[in-house]
Order: C-alpha cells, then sequence, then structure tokens
C-alpha cells in the first residue's frame, strides 16, 4: 500500500513539475511581434549586472515601453539598451519586438511607421 501512495504522490509530483515548467517556458520565452513608440529618450547611465555590479566601460539606456500586440492588447515590458556607447532611439518613432509576457525576446528594431499595422498606430496614440 505504501509503494502505491508513494507512486502516486511521484506521478503528481512530477506532472506538477512538468506543467509549471510548460507555463514559466511560456511566459518568458515563447513571443508574439508587438510594436511601441517612443516617447522619451531615457538617461545613458553605467550599465549594473544583476547583482549591482557596474560595468566597467558600459553604458545603457533603460525603456520601460507600452508594447501594443498586433492583437490591440498592451503589455508594459521594460528593455535595457547597452554597449560601449549606445545610441538611443530616436523620439516619436516606432520599434517593433517580439516580447514574451517578462521580457523582450527579439529586437527592438526601428521600423518605419508603414510598417505598423493601423490599428496598433491607433491603440499606441
Amino acid at each position: 500500500m505504501k509503494k502505491i501512495i508513494l507512486g502516486l504522490l511521484t506521478l503528481v509530483l512530477a506532472v506538477g513539475v512538468f506543467i509549471g515548467g510548460q507555463r514559466y517556458y511560456r511566459q518568458t520565452y515563447q513571443g508574439e511581434p508587438a510594436y511601441a513608440i517612443i516617447t522619451e529618450v531615457p538617461a545613458k547611465q553605467p550599465t549594473k549586472s544583476d547583482d549591482g555590479q557596474v560595468q566597467a566601460g558600459l553604458y545603457s539606456y533603460v525603456y520601460d515601453l507600452d508594447w501594443v500586440l498586433t492583437n490591440g492588447n498592451h503589455r508594459k515590458v521594460s528593455y535595457e539598451l547597452s554597449s560601449e556607447n549606445p545610441r538611443p532611439f530616436a523620439v516619436g518613432k516606432y520599434v517593433k519586438a517580439e516580447i514574451s509576457e517578462k521580457r523582450v525576446i527579439k529586437g527592438p528594431s526601428q521600423v518605419d511607421d508603414t510598417q505598423v499595422p493601423t490599428a496598433v498606430k491607433q491603440a499606441l496614440q
């Protein structure tokens, strides 16, 4: 009887870990196209590592962007543009990226306003 209960608990635990892992992967790494408009250029600042240490010779612009997905939903996701000499995005320009629920996965890159769907433009206004 103990072996059956232990086997069932192991199975339940394995299913829970699998479902939790799938959810984490979907929220973190599965992205969808989104657009944002640059409303301001943030202050240039020294780049810091995850533990707060300043990275010598690297600078960043940290953008807090309101992204609009192609289905019209809004999602706030920040993006840090870092390099030795980063060039900020121009104010008033559109950027496109692939974003998940938690982060920017690919991009962003500046796009011409003709490449932005009309419904997305209206949602960004």
